[in-house]
């Protein structure tokens, strides 16, 4: 049996420009009060926040977030450089499935994706399914932020998980699946349906990273963006056995029931 660390809330503290599948009617200005009545009696439980800095326009939210021990990434955002700066000034340590949801890197408007790959204190989350990022990018992203230690991998994945292409019930409104990517009836990215080890067969099938590597985005790094100590001797795991056939670039898994 898996143990759930506890809850990631992606908002509903996100900027409306960049809300992506998220309802609209129900995002709010973050502001310690709101993030009060939000967390009520469960803020034990929840250990990551995605939040748009540039509505935190009394730079209060983020030090109160660290101050309940919860990780604070940014996301669903059109923060600038300085914005995204001084977030992490004031404790943000995480960026949410980078690329989507916020600005494109651009030459002479870097935005917040930049400020956080040259930030050595954070860490990146990745959707690596290859329609969330196109895989040269995603190639681009690794040798830009030393591969698992700037990078963690996130599935992205929906409820539907695991379950064949189709139509399927989501809050008020439906997404369609098709091979694995989840779109609103407008063609919104919504997420996706494949697992987290999906894409560390993807990244080692694209040829953008070794294998070790890419089971250390997956495994390892994920750890370390949380501030939880790396895998070691003593500590409880759930064992995969990973396959490498080298004729044909193609790497499997299977779980190890002990």
């Amino acid at each position: 049996m898996a143990k759930v660390l506890g809850i990631h809330l992606e908002g509903p503290f996100l900027n409306y420009e960049k809300r992506g599948a998220h309802p609209a009617e129900y995002l709010i200005q973050p502001t310690t009060e709101t993030v009060e009545w939000v967390l009520g009696d469960y803020a034990h439980i929840v250990k990551i926040i995605t939040l748009a800095p540039e509505l935190d326009v009394t730079e209060e939210v983020i030090p109160y977030l660290r101050s309940l021990g919860i990780v604070v990434s940014l996301g669903h955002s059109t923060a600038s450089v300085k914005e995204a700066k001084k977030a992490f000034q004031l404790g943000a340590s995480m960026v949410t499935h980078a690329f989507n949801a916020m600005p494109p890197l651009h030459h002479r408007k870097p935005g917040l994706l930049a400020e956080a790959i040259i930030n050595k204190n954070v860490y990146c989350g990745l959707i690596a399914d290859g329609e969330h990022v196109c895989p040269t990018m995603i190639d681009l992203l690794l040798r830009a932020s030393n591969y698992e230690k700037g990078i963690f991998l996130v599935s992205d994945a929906l409820s539907p998980i695991g379950l064949p292409d189709g139509i399927y019930p989501w809050d008020e409104r439906q997404i369609e699946v098709v091979d694995g990517t989840a779109r609103l009836a407008d063609g919104t990215l919504a997420g996706t349906t494949l697992p987290l080890l999906v894409g560390v067969e993807n990244l080692v099938k694209w040829g953008v990273c070794d294998v070790k590597k890419a089971i250390a985005l997956a495994t390892e790094s994920p750890r370390k963006a949380m501030g939880m100590p790396g895998m070691g001797e003593g500590q409880p795991a759930n064992l995969l056995r990973w396959h490498w056939e080298p004729e044909n670039a193609r790497l499997t898994w299977q779980r190890l029931a002990l």
